[in-house]
């Protein structure tokens, strides 16, 4: 097991949001 940054996994999911606002849109 291997403790995840918090940080890292709050840019993770900004990430993935970003791209389905954008998918979303068109």
């Amino acid at each position: 097991m291997f403790s995840v940054n918090p940080l890292l996994l709050y840019v993770l999911f900004l990430l993935i949001y970003e791209m389905l606002i954008r998918y979303v849109a068109g």
